[in-house]
């Protein structure tokens, strides 16, 4: 498990925390699917070392996301974005 030190995404779950009523959608690219899943698993660790509010996070593998919609970020990193409630 790697954790992340990364002030950017403390910045993003310090700001999710602010503002109640809004999910963050995060989309984690990978060239397969165990790379994606393996992606995954140490972001969650890494939203954990952070103390994210994860029940407004859903964390999926870009693969089966919603290709239709507006992502921001790099598919060599995270692709992320947000919703109301």
């Amino acid at each position: 498990m790697l954790i992340l030190q990364n002030p950017y995404l403390d910045h993003l779950i310090a700001l999710l925390k602010k503002t109640p009523g809004t999910k963050m959608v995060i989309a984690v690219p990978g060239e397969t699917e165990a790379e994606e899943v393996s992606k995954i698993e140490d972001l969650k660790a890494s939203l954990r070392y952070f103390d994210a509010p994860m029940k407004a996070i859903e964390i999926q593998s870009f693969s089966q996301a919603d290709q239709g919609v507006k992502w921001v970020g790099s598919k060599k990193g995270l692709l992320f974005r947000l919703e109301r409630k």
